[in-house]
């Protein structure tokens, strides 16, 4: 008798989960066609669902012996799968299920429910409107840029008028002034705004929902109160201790360190130009509080002069440090509460445009579902979904959300605990090793956590799931350890590397890469790694070592004695957009054409943008903002002064400095056509000289725009704000050249080659996170935390937490930072993988400096050279003689191309016969390789 089943499978790179999901679901539907109706396959993008769909669609057919569908090896793995999973019918009987279960799926294609999870929660969503108290003829906004561009034209048009927001704009510009990020607020207020969409930041700002702004402000004026009194009792003491060491006859010198003893530290305190958030702790103030060392060696005179005050200068020493971490909290919390009143009036205002248009952004669904479900013991909506789906495939869990998850709870629960539809079959496939959406709202413990339920909510319904789906799940882990992707070279270097690094690297390391054993295809032989630490040949400039060897190992790639590979065959991996933007630069500049879907687009040209802040200027010469974007991107060309100066050209005017770089006012340039203007501009700046891609496209762009009509500069402006994250240099996909893209976007992908440069590069290594005010004061025992109201901060988890003697700062620190470690170490393994045949790493050396953002760096050059014997300044191979391509490889190569076309050739045939079995109905699609 068959029972339910809750299995939880391991799939680390080129593991074939894709083919372990279609057995699975193949199992059910040749048993039974119907099942179809009843089995739902969540993916995390619609690449995967659209493959899964195709892979499962091209499975029946091969079973099903369509004409023209000849591929005995694959098939025969197909029907040894199926017996694995209990499925012993003959070869002749399959064949007829195979075709009866294709005929059926195609027929009622409606219901062959594989899709994103994002989608899944839709379809609930517009399901039970009436459920759900909203609209039922809602909008749906995936975009929420289009949200938020509204959200801060209302906020902007508000100044000079509501003086809490005119004054909370212009305290947080002079912020940015300070801190040399430049005067474009409007870009300030879109990151802000961008984080309202996260997931995380449900409970903050619904919280901070019930508290006015001018509250937040009352409190953040007091906390600045609290702030400059600690500063000024710190330097009392501190002045106390000074005196009372100068009075014993004692200075510096005497102490031990000297220049960095105790006595250096406490004087800092009373320097003017030092604020104490910035004053580190010294090595030497540690000794004297925990161990009594003041002094060097036998200086007893010295000792017997400081004796009689030793105990007051320790206590006092022993305040100065409280006091120091307490200034430092004070100033966190500052900082926090600085903007939160902005979150709040974006938070309304985003809520509020909702209101008025009837739209839901794609992030409100997973919240609507979850305030739902938690309001009833047995969710109705999922009640009624439970009685059409019993089976469950979700694949790439390790990106699922928290809120996702916990939303699935009740309909998995739902189908393993009824009995109404025979048994259940819940499926579930991961790799924490892939898990690199964080930022994206993926938490990777949900998977490693399976099958408990990863913060789970205080309710018995999911304390009943958890011990059933406990109860379900076979005792040992289903881990997949063949590799079918990379050659057998490039598999062993990584299996071998990450399991060296994750030693060196903490207990979540070593916990999430405990599964990194794989073992090649025996026939797939060969396979090339290639690491070099590139030096740096201007420390200002990142650019140059990198830039220059992509190009020779293209070159090599190209020009290779014994096998010429060609262009689109070799992708170059990038963590940031902005490398990606500077290797296409560099590579389209030598005539190598790219394809790129990050790196291609008009508004990460420079170019362009100094173009656009021209064009602006012109039209709206009085605008400040426009004056300032426009000195700020204009550096260096003559009549546009000095960008650090921009405080005191208050008297500066937008026509002047039109007159001064181009000799004409606003008036005179607007004279001119769109197209010659912008013509006009670009020689003017010198920035089409030689041609630029990105300059060429513009003026296609403007020339489309102007096509049928002529066409306002102010328009075409509205046009660019609308369109600025879509315009880009196009080139057909399918034409030979390099592929230039993100990690992210790279993601269940494979490339012959890969190339991995700027290895350790990543965006600022402290993020931002929300994090509950209780977690941070709850040690902090004094009268002014004890009535601290507000439930949410925004902190940066800054290194100077990590020494702050405050418990809750600490914790915040080292949890953050394990997380973010985890994802670079995460990045580099999907990186690394992508790679069939050879795989090239380029990495500047990592830096002396002991930090945390370091940490994987340093640790990779000790791995590489304890376990692979790579000294500093070699190019390291793996094997030694990798670049000798046995024939082999070469023949192993070829035989997989040819298997290819020959596939290629037997989808297209299978389309024709597809279109005969549909008889009309359902959709037609390109089955996967």
């Amino acid at each position: 008798m068959k029972t339910g089943r809750f299995e939880i499978y391991k799939a680390s790179a080129g593991s074939g989960k894709t083919f372990l999901l279609s057995i699975h679901y193949l199992t059910l539907v040749l048993e039974k066609p119907e099942v179809c109706f009843r089995v739902l396959g969540l993916t995390f993008t619609n690449k995967a669902a659209k493959e899964l769909k195709e892979r499962i669609l091209f499975f029946l057919g091969l079973l099903a012996q369509l004409p023209n569908y000849h591929n005995d090896e694959l098939k025969a793995s197909i029907l040894k799968n199926l017996k694995n999973e209990g499925w012993n019918i003959d070869e002749r009987q399959t064949k007829q299920k195979a075709l009866e279960a294709l005929q059926y799926i195609l027929h009622h294609y409606t219901y062959f429910s594989i899709s994103t999870i994002d989608a899944f929660m839709y379809k609930i969503v517009n399901s039970f409107t009436f459920d759900m108290q909203i609209a039922d003829d809602f909008d749906v906004e995936l975009d929420a840029n289009i949200l938020i561009d509204e959200a801060i034209h209302r906020l902007l048009d508000q100044v000079g008028q509501e003086e809490p927001i005119t004054d909370l704009l212009q305290n947080i510009l002079l912020e940015m002034v300070d801190d040399e990020k430049g005067w474009n607020i409007e870009k300030e207020i879109r990151e802000m705004a961008q984080i309202i969409f996260l997931e995380k930041s449900n409970d903050p700002l619904h919280e901070l929902n019930a508290f006015q702004p001018e509250k937040i402000q009352q409190t953040s004026s007091k906390v600045r109160e609290y702030s400059n009194k600690i500063q000024s009792c710190a330097q009392r003491i501190a002045h106390d201790i000074l005196n009372k060491v100068e009075s014993a006859g004692l200075g510096e010198s005497n102490f031990k360190g000297k220049s960095n003893s105790f006595l250096a530290w406490v004087k800092k305190f009373t320097e003017e130009d030092i604020d104490i958030k910035d004053i580190s702790y010294f090595k030497a103030v540690q000794n004297a509080l925990e161990i009594d060392e003041w002094f060097t060696g036998n200086n007893e005179q010295d000792r017997k002069m400081f004796e009689p005050i030793k105990e007051e200068v320790k206590d006092n020493l022993k305040t100065l440090t409280h006091l120091r971490s307490e200034y430092l909290l004070a100033n966190l919390v500052y900082n926090s509460l600085f903007r939160l009143p902005l979150y709040s009036d974006l938070y309304r205002t985003i809520e509020q445009i909702k209101l008025e248009k009837n739209v839901r952004h794609i992030s409100d669904f997973n919240r609507l579902i979850s305030q739902h479900i938690r309001s009833e013991p047995v969710p109705y909506i999922y009640y009624r979904l439970g009685l059409r789906f019993k089976h469950f495939l979700l694949d790439e869990f390790q990106d699922t959300s928290v809120m996702q998850w916990h939303n699935l709870v009740p309909l998995l629960h739902n189908a393993l605990s009824s009995s109404e539809g025979g048994y259940a079959r819940i499926v579930i496939v991961g790799d924490g090793k892939q898990s690199i959406y964080r930022w994206r709202n993926g938490e990777l413990e949900i998977f490693e956590n399976l099958p408990k339920i990863y913060r789970k909510p205080d309710q018995q319904n999911f304390e009943d799931a958890e011990n059933l789906f406990s109860s379900f799940t076979p005792p040992n882990p289903n881990i997949l350890k063949e590799n079918f992707r990379s050659l057998k070279n490039i598999v062993e270097f990584n299996q071998n590397f990450f399991c060296y690094i994750k030693e060196r690297l903490g207990d979540a390391a070593q916990r999430i890469y405990s599964d990194t054993q794989q073992v090649a295809d025996k026939s797939r032989h060969g396979g090339l790694v290639q690491w070099e630490w590139v030096a740096k040949n201007d420390e200002k400039d990142d650019s140059d070592g990198h830039l220059e060897r992509i190009y020779q190992i293209i070159d090599e790639l190209l020009n290779c004695a014994e096998k010429k590979y060609l262009l689109n065959e070799i992708a170059i991996l990038v963590r940031k957009n902005i490398e990606a933007q500077r290797i296409a630069d560099f590579l389209i500049r030598k005539n190598i054409p790219v394809v790129s879907p990050d790196s291609l687009m008009l508004s990460q040209s420079d170019s362009v943008r100094r173009v656009i802040s021209w064009l602006r200027l012109i039209a709206q010469p009085d605008d400040r903002l426009a004056l300032a974007t426009a000195i700020e991107l204009n550096q260096g060309m003559i009549g546009v002064p000095d960008a650090n100066n921009l405080l005191n050209l208050n008297q500066l005017m937008g026509e002047q400095l039109l007159e001064e770089v181009f000799g004409f006012n606003s008036s005179n340039l607007s004279f001119y056509d769109l197209y010659t203007l912008t013509v006009y501009i670009l020689r003017s700046c010198h920035l089409n000289d030689p041609p630029d891609v990105f300059c060429m496209a513009l003026l296609e762009q403007v020339k489309g725009q102007n096509r049928y009509k002529p066409l306002s500069l102010e328009k075409f402006l509205d046009e660019w704000d609308q369109n600025q994250d879509h315009w880009a240099v196009s080139f057909p996909e399918n034409m030979n050249a390099i592929r230039i893209m993100t990690i992210h976007k790279a993601k269940g992908l494979e490339f012959p080659i890969v190339i991995r440069p700027y290895l350790f590069s990543r965006p600022d290594y402290h993020s931002t996170e929300w994090v509950a005010s209780s977690k941070i004061l709850n040690d902090r025992k004094n009268d002014f935390w004890s009535k601290f109201e507000i439930p949410w901060l925004y902190f940066n988890s800054s290194s100077k937490l990590k020494d702050s003697d405050i418990k809750g700062l600490q914790e915040f620190y080292n949890e953050v930072t394990e997380k973010q470690l985890i994802e670079d170490l995460n990045l580099m393994y999907v990186a690394f993988t992508r790679a069939k045949e050879r795989l090239y790493i380029l990495a500047y050396p990592p830096s002396p400096k002991d930090s945390d953002s370091n940490l994987l760096a340093k640790s990779s050059m000790g791995v590489l050279k304890e376990h692979f014997g790579f000294n500093d300044g070699q190019v390291f191979t793996y094997p030694k003689d990798g670049f000798m391509k046995s024939g082999e490889e070469e023949t192993k190569r070829e035989g997989v191309e040819e298997t290819k076309r020959q596939r290629d050739g037997e989808t297209e045939r299978y389309g024709e016969e597809e279109e005969i079995v549909r008889s009309g109905a359902g959709e037609n699609g390109r089955m996967g390789d």
